[in-house]
């Protein structure tokens, strides 16, 4: 009798630490991770009121996402860190269909953009809501092992249970306890959906900064895989080609770089590269506008290759009037 008493109480008690622990970190991803969320933030912005009247875009990974501080009406930070060109691909057709007829897309032309950096296949169960019938049927053909994490179904009732969260939601909440009940966010989001945030560059010594530039460059072009992805220049080509379709006036960007980060770059993959977009640029008849070794200030670089809060304005007001000027020439 004693014995199930007991054993009764553990299970209940089990049962009970459990419902807790799943309580306790739903109100955590609801009311303290998701307000972080800038890939939630940014797409509840973009309602098809919001589309209507953007008419200047800009696409592609984290350097025109922290890079490009725009704040008029007409213009809206498509970009979104770790997106490759097959993200911003199936992306933007999703949200010309809603109604956004942008007249300029700025798209990313950096020498990361076709590396394994980029091939791999990561995040992608955020981009579901974009996929077409027709996808998987391109993704086949073009033999690209893609896994797309189905949501589990609990996922639809208990935000915590979705892919985005809770692969780290323990270490997380683990991290938000030791630090008194405190998450540090680096980042801020515009009204434009730019991500601003400063790493402290200027202050690192020539040895510190030689250090980041190598482990940075050595991350994004690995000298032991292949320097070009087929696919991606497919997506990227797509991605030009619709545009077009939609007459808008895409322009190659090319973003700024570091001295550093310059320096180190590898000569013959610079050139090898620079080349294949102006290949592309001739082919499609688009400007390329070079910025990559512009900005020399460190004080408005964030990290080698991403620019700091002040540079990310510096940089948007020099687009924007670019733009504007173009647009007064048309």
């Amino acid at each position: 009798m004693p014995f199930k008493f007991f054993f009764k109480l553990i299970i209940l008690f089990s049962i009970s630490a459990i419902l807790i622990n799943i309580g306790v970190l739903e109100w955590f991803v609801r009311y303290k991770l998701m307000p972080m969320d800038n890939w939630q933030v940014i797409n509840a912005r973009l309602t098809p009121t919001r589309l209507s009247k953007i008419k200047k875009i800009a696409v592609g990974d984290s350097h025109p996402s922290y890079n490009l501080d725009i704040r008029t009406e007409d213009f809206f930070n498509m970009s979104y860190p770790s997106e490759n060109t097959h993200k911003v691909y199936i992306k933007l057709r999703n949200y010309i269909k809603m109604g956004m007829r942008p007249e300029f897309i700025l798209l990313q032309a950096d020498y990361h953009l076709f590396s394994i950096y980029r091939a791999r296949m990561t995040d992608y169960y955020r981009y579901t809501d974009f996929f077409e019938e027709q996808d998987s049927e391109e993704m086949n053909s073009l033999n690209l092992q893609v896994t797309l994490r189905q949501e589990n179904s609990i996922a639809n009732y208990l935000i915590q249970f979705q892919n985005t969260y809770s692969a780290n939601i323990h270490n997380t909440f683990w991290k938000y306890i030791t630090d008194g009940f405190h998450l540090e966010n680096r980042f801020e989001l515009t009204a434009n959906g730019t991500i601003l945030t400063d790493e402290g560059w200027k202050y690192l010594s020539p040895l510190q900064a030689s250090q980041s530039t190598q482990k940075r460059i050595k991350k994004q072009l690995p000298e032991e895989n292949r320097k070009i992805y087929d696919y991606l220049m497919h997506f990227y080509e797509k991605t030009i080609r619709l545009g077009l379709k939609h007459h808008c006036q895409v322009i190659l960007i090319k973003y700024p770089l570091s001295s550093e980060y310059l320096n180190r770059l590898d000569t013959q993959l610079k050139l090898d590269i620079d080349r294949l977009y102006v290949q592309i640029a001739n082919k499609y008849d688009l400007e390329i506008w070079d910025y990559s070794d512009k900005i020399k200030n460190r004080d408005f670089f964030s990290n080698p290759d991403h620019l700091s809060r002040k540079g990310a304005k510096y940089f948007g007001d020099i687009i924007n009037a670019k733009l504007n000027e173009d647009k007064k020439n048309d």
